[in-house]
């Protein structure tokens, strides 16, 4: 099997499995955004005129695992956290957050290995996205959080932008026509944060009301704020988030779904 062959293949069983996940195309690799994971490959080339076959193989191995690291890095840096504010341009303000992601690349899964015959090697790498991102620094302290009650009516929130122009972004906003902040990352439990980040993105309301359980508030977005990449809700829909006594205490645990293309 040729290597173009090897990468194609890979690729088709990858879509077979993720099925109707939201997946987002970069020049170096692929964000799954439903389950929140990169996927890159690397190639190492065969040292030419080599006697030792194994030791060769094993240059080209390693070859291949830097170059997907790097592959990594380079998808990391065009993910966009909020719409004007890449994580090329938060590493450039902040030195910090490339080495924690460099850190977190080193622990990346092997999904996939390809040995040639002319001893080059094709390495298909998986990284989580939840994690890469320091999201302490951006709570902000002096934002409100909606009030809750107990009236535990809804288990997770699901807004439906797929016929606006939405950008998918790790740390989206939602807001009422009014300019009431709804949901940020302010609104969610730092430990959630760390681990599963504040809202998942899939591509139909079928997937998502599959993944999961309890009543779901469904919501159509009215427009977006694409410039700041808030989601906005007509008031009347927010009433829903903010009408008295109900509990809110699914959006702590950033149990939030946004179905885009």
């Amino acid at each position: 099997m040729s290597r173009f062959y090897f990468i194609l293949f890979s690729l088709l069983v990858t879509f077979t499995l993720l099925g109707e996940d939201n997946i987002q195309d970069f020049s170096y690799g692929k964000v799954n955004w439903t389950k929140k994971t990169i996927t890159v490959t690397g190639s190492g080339a065969p040292t030419l005129n080599s006697k030792n076959v194994s030791k060769a193989r094993l240059n080209a191995e390693r070859a291949a695992k830097l170059d997907a690291y790097r592959n990594v890095l380079e998808v990391v840096k065009g993910i966009k956290i909020k719409s004007s504010l890449t994580f090329e341009k938060e590493m450039e303000g902040d030195k910090t957050i490339a080495t924690q992601i460099e850190g977190i690349v080193q622990n990346a899964v092997v999904k996939g290995k390809k040995y040639y015959d002319d001893g080059g090697v094709d390495l298909i790498l998986e990284v989580p996205i939840d994690g890469i991102l320091p999201v302490e620094k951006f709570i902000k302290t002096d934002v409100a959080g909606l009030k809750s009650g107990k009236t535990q009516k809804y288990s997770n929130l699901i807004v439906d932008v797929t016929n606006l122009k939405f950008e998918k972004v790790l740390l989206p906003e939602i807001k009422n026509e009014s300019g009431v902040l709804l949901y940020s990352v302010n609104s969610v439990d730092k430990d959630v944060l760390k681990k599963t980040g504040i809202v998942n993105y899939m591509k139909t309301l079928d997937d998502a009301k599959k993944a999961v359980t309890g009543e779901s508030l469904i919501i159509t977005a009215k427009s977006i704020d694409s410039e700041n990449g808030v989601v906005i809700l007509s008031d009347a829909d927010a009433k829903k988030l903010i009408e008295n006594d109900v509990d809110l205490s699914f959006l702590t645990q950033g149990k939030v779904i946004i179905i885009t293309k």
